[in-house]
């Protein structure tokens, strides 16, 4: 039930209405920050994962005004929006590419146990091309370097496609704000 403030003055309701919404934003503040440590795992969950660099990365943190989900991994801006034509360095993509066909071996069940929304489907690719450079049952030793290479040479034309990550966990980031908001402004 509303409480009910008897003021004697005008002076005195500008006061008591001044304290109410201090205490109205500090609870805004609190939901914020809430909402900033709560979304960070949300995030996380639709990170691409190759190493873990990007996922580790993230980390709702307070700030004086309320609060914020950070990425401190140099290549997370690339990631979430995609990156004009460059030439990466070629030996973080062999150790993708290694990392992926090992994956692919997997079977489909362990597959869909790895983490991060790309992971199955690359490895799966990386797989397929690996065993479609196999002769006489052997993968040459260099096959890694081969398809690294040309990975290399598309994103040197192309550049990268966009992930989304941040984009694909707003809704349920925004609901969760929601939730809190309301928890800290309807609470007794």
């Amino acid at each position: 039930m509303p409480a009910t403030y008897e003021v004697k003055s005008l002076a005195e309701l500008g006061r008591l209405f001044a304290r109410h919404q201090r205490e109205r934003q500090r609870r805004i503040t609190g939901a914020v920050r809430r909402t900033a440590k709560d979304g960070a795992p949300v995030m996380k969950s639709n990170v691409p994962v190759a190493f873990g660099e990007l996922r580790e990365s993230l980390a709702g943190k307070a700030t004086e005004r309320g609060g914020k989900i950070e990425a401190d991994a140099p290549h997370a801006a690339a990631v979430e929006v995609g990156s004009r034509p460059h030439t990466p360095p070629l030996e973080p993509l062999i150790a993708w590419v290694k990392l992926r066909a090992a994956q692919g071996l997997l079977s489909a069940q362990e597959l869909s146990k790895l983490p991060g929304p790309t992971t199955a489907t690359h490895a799966t690719a990386v797989a397929a091309q690996v065993r479609g450079m196999e002769h006489g049952g052997a993968v040459d030793v260099d096959a890694p370097r081969r398809i690294a290479f040309a990975i290399q040479q598309k994103i040197a034309r192309e550049g990268t496609m966009p992930h989304w990550f941040a984009r694909r966990s707003l809704p349920q980031i925004v609901e969760l704000l929601d939730a809190y908001v309301k928890d800290a402004l309807f609470k007794e």
